[in-house]
């Protein structure tokens, strides 16, 4: 591997996304007083992040499905937490709509990795690629 053009996991769009939704999280609830639904949260919120990048470096597609399995899951436990912290008023349903919004596309994105790395795992084995 070149490591002057390696960009990694950094240089994914889910991964930078997640990301900034990490900042984003972590910034809202700095001021929350709930600490146990601030610490879900933004356990959940850095989970995705974290499972992009170590899924991505798994040479077994098995492995990487699980971890981009498990950042999905995560996905969707901050989708589920933003109707409780609407539903018990921590916050508006407008800010929990615009998290629930952007951790719904973050998922599709990690979705959309997932299958293209499989597709393209797929076309290797079968003498498919043209990176020969």
């Amino acid at each position: 591997m070149d490591n002057e053009n390696y960009v990694g996991f950094t240089g994914l769009s889910c991964w930078q996304k997640s990301r900034i939704q990490v900042k984003f999280v972590f910034t809202f609830t700095s001021t929350w007083t709930n600490y146990t639904i601030r610490n879900q949260l933004e356990r959940a919120t850095l989970s995705i992040m974290n499972n992009i990048a170590e899924g991505y470096s798994k040479k077994s597609a098995k492995e990487r499905q699980r971890f981009f399995d498990i950042a999905m899951a995560s996905c969707s436990e901050v989708e589920s937490m933003t109707y409780a912290i609407t539903y018990l008023s921590i916050c508006s349903k407008v800010e929990g709509e615009s998290i629930r919004k952007s951790v719904i596309e973050i998922r599709k994105m990690i979705y959309g990795l997932s299958r293209s790395l499989d597709s393209a795992l797929r076309a290797q084995r079968l003498g498919l690629s043209s990176n020969h």
